[in-house]
């Protein structure tokens, strides 16, 4: 994985014909980062498991406020076009940012 990060990191640096081309290889490295963060929160779950230890406080958490999550987005997502990911992305970024973040006064 370290090594393909690596290759898409040259690609996002050699590759910016279009911006099209520019938000593939930024896309192909946050799912490479992901995948690799997950590799090691297994590695380090599997590494608990054999010294007969509790998981570590962290990614236990981690693991309890995301569930779900992965699949809600793979739903939302699944069967539209790349125009309509486009679209709700637009959507997305032209909401207040006073709707997701609560401010104290």
């Amino acid at each position: 994985m370290e090594e393909l990060r690596q290759d898409i990191k040259m690609h996002l640096e050699l590759d910016r014909a279009t911006q099209t081309h520019i938000e593939f290889w930024e896309s192909m490295m946050v799912v490479c980062d992901w995948e690799i963060a997950q590799t090691r929160k297994r590695d380090a779950l599997d590494r608990a498991k054999l010294r007969g230890e509790e998981p570590p406080h962290e990614l236990v958490a981690e693991d309890l406020g995301l569930h779900g999550v992965d699949d809600e987005v793979d739903h939302m997502l699944r069967g539209q076009s790349v125009a309509q990911v486009h679209q709700n992305k637009e959507q997305v970024q032209h909401v207040p940012e006073y709707l997701f973040f609560e401010t104290s006064i």
